[in-house]
């Protein structure tokens, strides 16, 4: 891809994301490019470009409280945060994944796997 086409596509899925954000009603909508792209033309490339495109969605349940949805690879992902007083963040999460197989000579494939985690964060405001 060439640098003038990555701007372009840059601008397109901005413009993408703006709009099916406000569609969706959510607060946050994100779509970007997957871990691992694949090179190849035509209908299945188009298809390959798609199903390798990281797309999420998330809403507040309430002032505290965040969800988000996401779809990687044809495999979902949760993300769950609460906001509790005096700066104290905990996110929960599961993630899927692309990990690649070990390098041959042949066609460089790739396997689904999920990620999981959990944080807990103290913001300090002076």
């Amino acid at each position: 891809m060439t640098r003038l086409e990555g701007v372009a596509a840059g601008v397109l899925f901005e413009q993408i994301q703006v709009r099916a954000g406000r569609a969706l009603g959510a607060d946050q909508f994100y779509i970007s490019p997957g871990d691992t792209p694949e090179l190849t033309t035509g209908k299945q490339g188009f298809n390959s470009f798609i199903s390798n495109t990281r797309v999420e969605a998330g809403k507040y349940l309430n002032p505290r409280t965040f969800l988000g949805v996401q779809l990687y690879n044809n495999y979902p992902g949760l993300r769950l945060e609460y906001r509790a007083s005096k700066g104290w963040l905990y996110t929960a999460y599961t993630q899927p994944q692309a990990l690649l197989r070990p390098p041959t000579l042949d066609a460089q494939l790739s396997y689904p796997t999920q990620s999981y985690g959990a944080l807990i964060i103290r913001q300090w405001r002076f």
